[in-house]
């Protein structure tokens, strides 16, 4: 049994994705033998350093790490979602009730 999905008018409406649109020229330079140096959407193109990696297993490791955030979540990740509300949008948040 196959779904055929059917778009709203909307969504037939909106322009290609451009970093998918960037993909495609990439790939067509490639095959034409271009070297190119990417500058899109910021995917490595380089290994993570080994310090980055044995830092994060470091943490990983750490059983205060391996458990689910209280409901509310964090006190430091609610502070640092209304920063960026109040910087971003403009708009006060309070850590403790929202």
């Amino acid at each position: 049994m196959t779904t055929k999905i059917k778009y709203a008018e909307a969504i037939k409406k909106l322009p290609k994705y451009i970093f998918a649109e960037i993909e495609e020229l990439k790939q067509e330079k490639k095959k034409m033998g271009v070297d190119l140096i990417s500058l899109g959407i910021g995917d490595p193109d380089i290994p993570t350093p080994d310090l980055n990696l044995d830092k994060i297993a470091e943490e990983l490791r750490k059983p205060e790490n391996q458990q689910y955030p209280p409901r509310m979540g964090s006190k430091i990740c609610r502070e640092g979602v209304a920063r960026w509300y109040k910087n971003r949008l403009g708009v006060d948040l309070v850590p403790e009730t929202e």
